[in-house]
This record gives C-alpha cells, sequence and structure tokens, in this order.
C-alpha cells in the first residue's frame, strides 16, 4: 500500500506522534491496532520490509520540502508536525511524488 492509499481521508492522518489508535491514543506505527499516521510514520507503516525504499522515499519527501537545504538540515518531522500544516498539503505532497 502506498502511503496516498493510506491517507484515504483527514482522519487517518496525524501530528506529533507516529501512530495514533481509533481512539486517539498513541501508539506504534507497525501495531495492530494503528489507525492513523504522521508522515514519517506512514512511510514506516506502508514500506515496513524495505529500509532501500524507505530511504528513497525519505530522499523524495527531502527533495520536494525543501530542494536547497542540505539533508542533515531537514526534518520532514518538522515540517509535518508544523501548525499550519493540514491534510491536503501532505495529501497534495504523497500525491505529487506517487508515494
Amino acid at each position: 500500500m502506498k502511503i496516498k492509499e493510506l491517507f484515504s481521508g483527514p482522519d487517518r492522518w496525524i501530528q506529533k506522534s507516529y501512530a495514533r489508535d481509533i481512539n486517539n491514543n498513541i501508539t506504534t506505527w507497525n501495531a495492530t491496532n494503528a489507525h492513523s499516521f504522521c508522515l514519517i510514520g506512514a512511510v514506516c507503516h506502508c514500506y515496513t520490509l524495505d529500509t532501500n525504499i524507505r530511504s528513497e522515499i525519505y530522499k523524495k519527501l527531502r527533495a520536494e520540502l525543501y530542494p536547497e537545504m542540505p539533508a542533515e538540515q531537514i526534518s520532514i518531522a518538522e515540517w509535518n508536525d508544523a501548525p499550519e500544516r493540514t491534510f491536503e498539503d501532505v495529501k497534495k505532497l504523497v500525491n505529487d511524488l506517487d508515494i
């Protein structure tokens, strides 16, 4: 499953933790009861078995979010958790990158 499929609606995306269950309790991205995810949690959840693919996805995200910054200065989590960030922003990003 791609992240763009996982993020099927606003209730599937969160901020400030990797994953939450249906009752909004914090859980891990690989928990069987995980229901909603931040962008990093979604990458881990969707591409759990292949760390090479995860690395490539992180590179794509960093290049798209911060094209002129060195990779070591980029925080995908900070972008996801920014107060002004919306589900629409995240959904557009994952659709544009086809991840």
